[in-house]
């Protein structure tokens, strides 16, 4: 870690959050202020991070918390910076990690709790709910895979009418909803 350290403009610490303080020991005395610090450690708040590295007045840090789908440069990551971080470093950061997905910028590590919990939970619910209509194709006949494929297709083309046509998901809801259709009673 610390030969790691030495050269990198971009020290990125992704570790268990149990092992940050750790790993920061270890590297601490390698690190200088023009280097970029980025945490992806949850529950390791921005002024922990400070505190460990006891350089809090010069270092830049910037903590991040990405969720799954960066895997295929669509995920969401939530991301906060301390006051320290240039310009530069802070647009090259922007570069890099937008390309892995959406960036949303958070006011504090508050708000990229919550973000993370909406992003990163999110993904649990989407597949509950894709799970459920996949389940109701079986029960209509169609096999496991059909009825896979089917709940996949219509996310998949829900989210292309969302963004294409520039909808909001109630508006959305409310173009296929008849009054008194199935749509309607099952919402």
């Amino acid at each position: 870690n610390r030969d790691a350290v030495k050269n990198a403009g971009f020290i990125v610490l992704c570790v268990r959050p149990k092992d940050i303080k750790k790993v920061v020991h270890e590297i601490k005395s390698m690190v200088n202020k023009s280097q970029l610090i980025i945490s992806v450690a949850a529950c390791v708040p921005l002024s922990l991070l400070n505190a460990y590295f006891e350089k809090e007045n010069i270092l830049q840090i910037i903590r991040i918390i990405p969720n799954i789908p960066v895997a295929f440069n669509r995920g969401v990551i939530g991301w906060i910076r301390n006051e320290r971080v240039n310009p530069k470093l802070l647009n090259d950061f922007r570069k890099l990690f937008s390309s892995l997905g959406l960036l949303i910028q958070c006011k504090n590590d508050e708000g990229l709790e919550k973000l993370s919990l909406v992003a990163g939970c999110g993904i649990g619910y989407v597949a509950y709910f894709m799970n459920n209509l996949a389940k109701v194709a079986q029960k209509y006949g169609f096999n496991e895979e059909e009825a896979l494929k089917i709940a996949q297709t219509v996310f998949s083309g829900t989210i292309q009418q969302l963004q294409i046509a520039n909808q909001t998901p109630e508006a959305l809801i409310s173009a296929v909803s008849t009054k008194g259709g199935i749509t309607e009673e099952v919402l």
